[in-house]
């Protein structure tokens, strides 16, 4: 039964507001369906069950990949009060993003590596490289570096070369972004809220580009500057924003790390938290040389 041509030649009054129900029909069918067909370009890409599987790059420490995975598509932190923890595990990471997913790598044809700090050891790459018995120069020439040196050129680099970077460099599945606030902190001339605005403009392009274009993101920053006012605020406007977080410090009892792994569940709120306790010296080492 055609249930609008019905009502639609009735005459028939609504009980509830008095108004004719071929009028109410009639304003239901020419109201115009508001959905903004742009949003769903934003929408992260549908993938099988296998490619969620494979799609994850470990640490190749077996403590740490025992409670935590990076997949393609998150956001991922690294924290500490020695720069030395951080460079020793994104350049690890760096170099497993390269490797197969038969040695327990991510595939990655390109690593594009956002040096914040102007701080990255060339020579860490090489040992990582050397170590898993990878080309030391086909590695080097798969890892897309680029500097900074004010604020501005950081944030300029995130929010609009990042996404043409993408573009070009097709099959990058990791980008790293090594000590992210050095500059927020460090430069005297930085207004707060300025600064507070523009890590905000950068984090969310982060997750947005994480989420539609599949990539795993891995910041780091350190945890040691107390001394700048607004420290804890940067901080926790990454935090907040960012899917999985590791923050390392160094156990007073002995020379062993404490990894505190956190795992933000729902918005703003890390539901799930682990701790685990590793030697500094595993940190140089590899095992999986397949």
């Amino acid at each position: 039964m055609d249930i609008h041509f019905k009502f639609s030649n009735s005459n028939e009054e609504c009980p509830y507001c008095g108004s004719l129900i071929s009028e109410i029909l009639r304003k239901e069918k020419e109201q115009p369906t508001n959905i903004d067909l742009s949003s769903l370009s934003l929408l992260p890409k549908i993938q099988t069950a296998y490619e969620e599987f494979s799609n994850r790059l470990t640490f190749d420490i077996e403590k740490i990949d025992s409670v935590l995975k990076f997949m393609a598509g998150e956001s991922v932190c690294v924290v500490s009060a020695n720069k030395i923890y951080n460079n020793m595990l994104l350049t690890r990471l760096c170099i497993r993003a390269l490797m197969s997913k038969r040695q327990g790598g991510f595939n990655s044809s390109k690593v594009i590596f956002v040096d914040a700090s102007n701080n990255s050891d060339i020579y860490q790459y090489v040992n990582f490289a050397r170590q898993y018995g990878l080309n030391i120069k086909k590695a080097l020439q798969s890892i897309v570096i680029s500097r900074s040196f004010t604020i501005y050129q950081l944030a300029n680099i995130i929010i609009n070369e990042l996404p043409k970077v993408i573009e070009q460099f097709d099959g990058t599945k990791v980008i790293i972004i090594s000590d992210l606030l050095y500059m927020f902190v460090n430069d005297p001339q930085v207004q707060i809220k300025e600064a507070e605005s523009l890590i905000r403009q950068i984090v969310n392009e982060i997750r947005k580009m994480s989420s539609y274009n599949n990539i795993l993101f891995i910041i780091s920053f350190y945890s040691n500057r107390d001394n700048h006012p607004s420290t804890h605020v940067y901080t926790r406007i990454v935090l907040h924003r960012i899917d999985k977080c590791i923050v390392i410090t160094k156990n007073k009892d002995n020379n062993n790390l404490l990894f505190d792994i956190k795992i933000n569940k729902s918005k703003n709120h890390y539901q799930e938290h682990r701790r685990i306790i590793l030697q500094e010296k595993i940190l140089h080492l590899v095992y999986n040389t397949l």
